[in-house]
């Protein structure tokens, strides 16, 4: 067991941990609900940071529906950015962490 080479990998992982903490923080995505009408933008550090709705879809619409879109396209953004975010960590620790199934680096990162 190599302690020295282990503790090299640890040091270059926090040193990855931290540039990827910065790089994720200026990720940006979007969800949306009701064939785009809702959108909802998501920022990397998880927190809305636009909402737009369709104009033309409040006149319509009472305030429950509207409500449950847009819950819809705010979540479907949360999702889209835990993936951005797990591709982002896989990419960033490929050749330091083995392929372990199950394995959720976003949580390393104070999700």
């Amino acid at each position: 067991m190599d302690i020295m080479g282990m503790m090299g990998k640890m040091k270059e992982m926090q040193s990855r941990m931290a540039t990827s903490q910065a790089a994720i923080t200026k990720f940006t995505t979007t969800g949306d609900a009701g064939a785009g009408t809702v959108v909802a933008t998501i920022s990397g550090s998880r927190r809305v940071i636009s909402l737009r709705i369709d104009p033309d879809l409040s006149k319509g619409m009472d305030a429950a529906d509207l409500q449950v879109l847009t819950i819809a396209a705010i979540n479907k953004g949360l999702e889209n950015m835990d993936e951005m975010i797990k591709t982002h960590m896989e990419t960033q620790t490929k050749d330091l962490i083995p392929n372990i199934p199950g394995l959720d680096l976003g949580s390393l990162l104070g999700r």
